[in-house]
């Protein structure tokens, strides 16, 4: 009784497009894969800057640090704080291109 209640039948013309079809990726999945692939590029543009410049790049972004903080926690001068950031963005930008 339990095996025949299992049983369910299906026209060959509605069964053969759906035995032929290939599986697709779901969105998610290649939302994911892209974004990881993305953040692998980031990683690797960021290990070829210069230390001061990752350093001020990732305080500003990840930290969320203003410019005048991270020159404080680095003790460097301001203007080299603001430059180091605008090269390696400029630096990463031409990576990532």
């Amino acid at each position: 009784m339990r095996a025949s209640a299992r049983t369910v039948s299906v026209d060959e013309e509605v069964l053969d497009p759906v035995q032929d079809a290939e599986p697709q990726a779901s969105p998610d999945m290649l939302d994911a894969f892209s974004m990881r692939s993305t953040l692998g590029q980031l990683e690797h543009c960021l290990e070829r800057l210069d230390v001061a410049k990752r350093n001020c790049v990732l305080l500003a972004y990840l930290d969320g640090c203003t410019h005048a903080e991270i020159a404080e926690r680095l003790s460097e001068p301001l203007g080299s704080v603001k430059a180091w950031i605008r090269r390696g963005m400029a630096s990463l930008k031409a990576c990532l291109a």
